[in-house]
């Protein structure tokens, strides 16, 4: 019997780790609150878009190891701001419970 009620437990586990999943059938995703303001998310998408080009320009020109892998972060840091700008949802806001006054957080 006990047996039993381990196996129903394991049928009945999520398949994926998020609890937040919205929609239904398998193909279900996460639904992301936008926690930035429209301000923010501009600038974002502006500096974002800046930072990726110049790390490509100067990817291009690299002379040393060493700066080839600081360029390819920066890339990495100016898509990461031009996505959480694009979508509007920053998961480090999420993580923190941080939401922006204009949006309906604490003053």
């Amino acid at each position: 019997m006990n047996m039993h009620k381990v196996v129903d437990r394991a049928q009945h586990r999520p398949a994926s780790p998020n609890a937040a999943l919205t929609g239904s059938g398998e193909h279900r995703r996460r639904k992301l609150s936008v926690n930035i303001t429209p301000v923010e998310r501009i600038g974002r998408i502006v500096i974002g878009l800046a930072a990726a080009i110049a790390g490509i320009v100067l990817l291009v020109s690299a002379s040393s190891s060493l700066a080839a892998a600081l360029e390819v972060l920066l890339i990495a840091a100016g898509l990461d701001l031009l996505v959480t700008g694009a979508i509007g949802h920053c998961p480090l806001y999420q993580r923190l419970g941080y939401v922006p006054p204009s949006l309906g957080g604490r003053p």
